[in-house]
């Protein structure tokens, strides 16, 4: 494993992902889009409206 330790660490000095570890990137894309779903404050249906 000598030669991944060293490119994990050549992609963590470079700012890239690494293979099992948090993805700063991949976290706040999926942060932005919870938040997005999420209904405003006082809102009951999280902006669903129904036709029926």
């Amino acid at each position: 494993m000598p030669i991944y330790v060293e490119l994990a660490r050549l992609w963590q000095s470079e700012g890239r992902s690494v293979p099992g570890l948090p993805d700063p990137v991949w976290e706040s894309l999926a942060a932005s889009v919870t938040s997005e779903a999420q209904a405003p404050p006082g809102s009951t249906d999280a902006g669903i409206t129904s036709t029926a």
